[in-house]
């Protein structure tokens, strides 16, 4: 984005900024209830409808959470896909060097988007209400409140979004494997080391640990405390009566004694383990597939949202990259959902899909001919799950349009698709089986037959279970395999013969299962047609056994039935039905992640996570796996035993499974469901059960789908177009010093000393639409000593792929010493500027403004009285390539580079001869060393050339306060300066301790914020948190003419006079110099500052005396 702050020019507080990319129009509309509003654009309508309607049913549980009403309305922006959510303008953060006064103001807005899951999408929307409800308790309702407690409450990344996580998502298999992976991990389990690295997942942790030990009011005791003391310490000590250092021990110990009442009946990995590098193994996704020849094995990484498609050959162990893409750089959220892979059945080609410019391609690569072929769809809006068939030919894929997860099939020679599924429900994991005439697939559907379900809402219990669809038949009707209510069954492959296998969460753990489907004998069912229709159509008779006949009679229920003349026909109908064999395969303490199987490599693999690092882990294929099943005893968990359901370990063998009959129109309203009477409920029994084991018994209980929500009447207004409304986004009152305009100052006739901006007190406010597409940033700028003031004022539209900005600046300053006469300088400028964005961490950016300078000289003689403004009008124009991927990482700490490139041409429009170009650079690469320690360092280079130069002046830093000046050393009067500039940073030295119209500078410091590093925690005081010490080393050399040791070069010369005799004395100096130090920094009242002390290296001489400075910004 273009920062709000108004430097143009190109010193150490230049600009840099990442971008976001509009690859097509978003135009939107909302749907309107009595307390939000959902914003939606083209194939989003549904989804809206889906997220005002949750919200409405979901606010008031989260409002008897936290003890507090919502008082405003919300505003839900729902995106169809995260690629689009991505286009869009949110997360691009003003950069503020100066950190004092500077509020955010709170909005009640919640971003959403989909992807492929409604519960997903459920959860985003529940996790920024409670947001939006936390900040309202926290910080108030308006303006004036938002803005005052703001400023007086600072609370850690865990707590705040921790605690909405907490209330958006219950505790699952994902976050138990992580928590019993962290606590197993090789380094010592620390609170504060969690929090560094995943500070959400550890503050959910936490507040489930509280809410567990005490009781569900703790939490909003624990807010109404935090907010009344504005200290969340003091907060966990009134509440629990412990100190929050013993909470933290607590919180450990609880977590180590529950895993450890289970360590003894879960199974290790198998010893089987692919050695992957260490730099790829923290990364890698699950995203994983062995090819059908047993070869070679695909896997994906992603760090930062920068992707990789890894190739291991399975005989060398050897990993090579086949594939990359996407950018590292600060993302609100990273998409790890692609690529996806998929082997071919020859096993040669390799398939995977990947998401570029918001369209969504599939490249096939043929690993033995060096092939690619590549497809773009163009009607998906994503794909979540793909699969070839065994020719070939055509690719099954779960994919997202128009709001909606469904099944394809697609034929790769004619690009047709064919529609599977049309449903609400979420269709993911799609598998060609049984030589691609059936789909196997993960849905969260509770009917079997297609077509049928409710439209528009979750139901409670919206697990994932596994399903088969015949592609030879073409039925509506699915084939059901797995039926567990409140337990997810996903990632079905083909295992073994007749048997399937799919991941299930049963014991609380993400463990293997394997199925196989037997058709057998159901029911006859008996048609007798007769032949006079009006008297009577029909009978149907339903025979659990075939019919015995004895001549033209039979028995139906007990009573004989004599076939007469009034018999038309009889039709016999045998029906079938299913039982599905059920057995454990693993019984793993962790999590797999992701498996798939090499049936000619007779191996199958799974990816885990163990010691904070992925691994593959492979194990043969069991053979009989009726036999070996029954050595696999899959014990529930703590996890699974506190959720209630399925308490026991499973147990192998059949279940019946029927398709749904009755009308579908009624389905939609009500469905049949099994309520377990005790917690057997999920058991199968088979011959191997003990004799004493009861079967199970169930209710059978027909709910409707909307009390399954508890939905209340919601009524929803007619669609309406968005119209672009403003709201206070920022508001700043601080105590500034910096330059804001342009680092290019005129050297005035009245003075040759360059001007630095004293103490000022600044007043901004930032306004922004609802999309933060249009931006509107104004302010004034007054001068402690009322010598003069500035104001400002700017717009930017970001809407479209080009991004525009109009800024305009005036500033008014007055000086004068004994020496001189009193003068008041006047700069007007206004600017335009377009910024072309290549992507996200990169764009061309031009600019053009229009300049007037003006100095007054104020009458204090005869002389000044008769004396003319000087007046210079300038027109000119900017053209810069800026390069940034950083990410922060706390105050004034990144990671990542980013550097520009720029020309500038300035021409006088009174005299045209008079013109000045500027061309530099500013490169800026941040090294984590550490942890928090960060190396920094800065290469910078600018140069002037034409008729009118600048005159650049080098020593010091930028916000120095109060700048020094020195004044010993000659400025070249035969180079026409204009304008002039500062140099920073060269510590160890005053202001122009060399100078001319091109320089050269290097810093490089160690940032080390000490405590947080030491303590390994975020501090409650701010100072201590971002106290930082760094040691630091410039070296630079400003000149004239060709290079640093030209003749040209005044630092060399000095001139003496005495009456009618002048004398030039040259000296032999190296035009290098350098400065070494220390320095501290931390926030004060709100404020960064920053204390340097340096010494001067000039000649190869270190000064005796250091220079401290003292400055209110962040550092480069």
């Amino acid at each position: 984005m273009f920062t709000q702050q108004f430097v143009s020019g190109q010193g150490i507080n230049t600009t840099f900024g990442q971008n976001r990319i509009q690859y097509g129009p978003f135009e939107w509309s909302f749907l309107r209830t009595e307390n939000y509003d959902a914003f939606y654009y083209t194939g989003g309508r549904e989804l809206a409808t889906f997220c005002i309607k949750y919200a409405e049913n979901t606010m008031p549980s989260i409002e008897k959470i936290l003890d507090h009403r919502l008082g405003g309305r919300i505003e839900i922006i729902c995106y169809n896909t995260l690629s689009d959510q991505k286009q869009s303008n949110f997360g691009l953060e003003e950069i503020s060097l100066n950190t004092g006064g500077y509020t955010n103001v709170v909005n009640n807005r919640v971003l959403v988007y989909f992807n492929g899951d409604h519960a997903d999408l459920a959860r985003q929307l529940k996790e920024g209400l409670s947001l939006v409800l936390l900040n309202e308790l926290l910080y108030g309702g308006s303006l004036q409140e938002r803005i005052q407690n703001a400023a007086l409450l600072n609370l850690p990344q865990w707590y705040v979004q921790g605690l909405t996580s907490y209330l958006s998502r219950n505790w699952d298999v994902d976050m138990d494997n992580k928590m019993k992976d962290a606590l197993q991990s090789k380094k010592k389990f620390r609170f504060n080391r969690l929090c560094q690295k995943d500070p959400v997942f550890t503050g959910h942790s936490l507040w489930k640990y509280l809410s567990d030990k005490y009781d569900a009011d703790v939490i909003a005791n624990m807010v109404y405390i935090t907010k009344l003391t504005r200290n969340y310490e003091n907060a966990f000590l009134y509440v629990t009566n412990i100190e929050f250092p013993e909470i933290q021990k607590d919180y450990l110990e609880y977590y180590k004694n529950l895993y450890a009442k289970e360590a003894n009946l879960l199974q290790d990995f198998p010893s089987g383990d692919f050695k992957i590098k260490k730099r790829i193994a923290p990364y890698i996704q699950p995203e994983m597939k062995a090819s059908p020849k047993g070869n070679y094995l695909a896997f994906t990484s992603n760090k930062n949202g920068k992707y990789r498609i890894w190739l291991m050959d399975l005989k060398t162990g050897k990993t090579k990259r086949i594939f990359k893409g996407g950018i590292k750089y600060n993302q609100l959220v990273i998409d790890y959902s692609f690529p996806l892979l998929a082997w071919q059945a020859g096993g040669d080609k390799l398939a995977y899909v990947f998401e570029k410019k918001a369209q969504v391609f599939l490249r096939i690569v043929d690993l033995v001919n060096k092939k690619e072929e590549t497809i773009r769809f163009l009607k998906f809006d994503k794909i979540t799950g793909i699969d070839f068939s065994e020719n070939g030919r055509t690719i099954v894929v779960s994919a997202i349009r128009k709001g909606q997860s469904d099944l394809y099939t697609y034929d790769i020679p004619t690009r047709k698709e064919r529609q599977i599924t049309a449903d609400f429900y979420d269709d993911v994991n799609p598998r060609f089986v049984d030589y691609s005439g059936k789909i196997l697939f993960s849905s969260n559907r509770k009917r079997d037959s297609l077509g049928v379900g409710i439209k528009t809402m979750l139901e409670e219990d919206n697990n994932y279970d596994i399903f088969q669809y015949d592609l030879e038949t073409n039925s509506r009707k699915l084939k059901r395999l797995t039926n567990t209510p409140y337990i997810n069954e996903t990632q079905p492959i083909d295992y073994n013969r007749n048997f399937f296998a799919y991941l299930s969460e049963y014991n609380g753990v993400r463990n293997r299962y394997a199925v196989r489907v037997e058709e057998v004998y159901d029911y006859t069912e008996l048609t007798i047609k007769y032949q006079d229709s009006s008297a009577k159509e029909m009978d149907t008779l339903i025979y659990s056994d075939a019919p015995t006949w004895s001549g033209n009679r039979f028995t139906y229920q007990g009573k004989e039935i004599l076939l007469d003349s009034k018999v038309e026909r009889i039709d016999t109908i045998i029906h079938n039905k299913d039982i599905v064999y059920t057995y454990p395969l693993t019984n793993y303490k962790k999590n797999i992640l992701a498996h798939d199987i090499s049936v000619q490599g007779k191996q199958v693999y799974d990816l885990v996570l163990d010691q904070g690092r992925y691994h593959i882990r492979y194990s043969p294929i069991i053979k009989n796996v009726e036999e070996e099943s029954q050595n696999v005893e899959t014990y529930p968990n703590m996890f699974r035993l506190k959720t209630g359901y399925a308490t026991q370990p499973f147990v192998s063998g059949p279940a019946e499974f029927k398709v749904a009959k009755g009308n579908p129109d009624e389905a939609q309203t009500q469905t049949e469901i099994k309520v377990p009477v005790d917690t057997n409920a999920y058991f199968f029994v088979n011959e191997y059960t003990s004799p004493d084991y009861k079967r199970p018994s169930y209710i059978l209980v027909t709910k409707n789908a909307e009390s399954a929500n508890n939905q209340k009447n919601i009524k929803i207004n007619a669609p309406r177009f968005y119209d672009v409304t403003f709201f206070t986004d920022k508001v700043v009152t601080q105590i500034d010093n910096s330059i804001i305009n342009t680092y290019y100052q005129p050297i005035s006739p009245a003075s040759q000393q360059m001007f630095n901006p004293g103490l000022n007190g600044m007043f901004k406010l930032g306004m922004m639409d609802l999309f933060e597409d249009y931006r509107i940033t104004g302010g004034v700028r007054v001068a402690f000593d009322l010598s003069g003031y500035d104001y400002f004022a700017s717009f930017e539209t970001l809407k479209r792929r080009l991004d525009h900005k109009f800024v305009f600046y005036r500033q008014s300053r007055s000086g004068g010493t004994p020496e001189v006469v009193s003068y008041k300088n006047l700069s007007h400028e206004m600017r335009y500027i377009l910024k072309i964005p290549f992507s996200p961490v990169s764009s061309l950016r031009l600019a053009t403004f229009f300049r007037q300078d003006r100095d007054i000289i104020r009458s204090s003689d005869i002389a000044t009285r008769d004396s003319n403004d000087f007046v210079n009008h300038w027109l000119g124009g900017k053209v810069e390539y800026v390069f940034d991927n950083t990410i922060p990482k706390g105050m004034n700490l990144w990671n990542g580079t980013r550097f520009k490139l720029f020309y500038e041409h300035y021409s006088n429009l009174k005299s045209t001869d008079i013109q000045m170009n500027t061309l530099g650079f500013d490169f800026r690469h941040y090294q984590k060393i550490h942890r928090q320690i960060i190396w920094a360092t800065r290469v910078t280079a600018n140069t002037s050339f034409g008729p009118g130069r600048v005159v650049y002046y080098l020593g010091g830093v930028e916000n120095w306060l109060p700048a020094r000046f020195n004044t010993e050393i000659a400025t070249a009067t035969d180079r026409n300066y204009i304008f002039q500039a500062l140099a920073c940073n060269l510590r160890g030295f005053e202001q122009n301790i060399r100078n001319g119209n091109s320089f050269a500078l290097i810093n490089t410091e160690i940032r080390m914020p000490v405590f947080q590093y030491a303590l390994n925690r975020t501090l409650r005081s701010e100072f201590l948190n971002n106290f930082q010490v760094v040691p630091f080393f410039d070296m630079g050399t400003a000149w004239v003419g060709s290079n640093p040791y030209s003749d040209q070069n005044t630092f060399n010369q000095k001139t003496y006079e005495n009456g009618p005799i002048k004398a030039k004395v040259i000296n032999v100096r190296d035009p290098i110099v350098a400065g070494f130090g220390g320095g501290l920094r931390s926030k004060l009242f709100g404020y960064f500052v920053r204390f340097d002390t340096a010494w001067g290296i000039q000649d190869g001489e270190v000064a005796s005396k250091p220079i401290y400075y003292i400055s209110l910004s962040l550092d480069f």
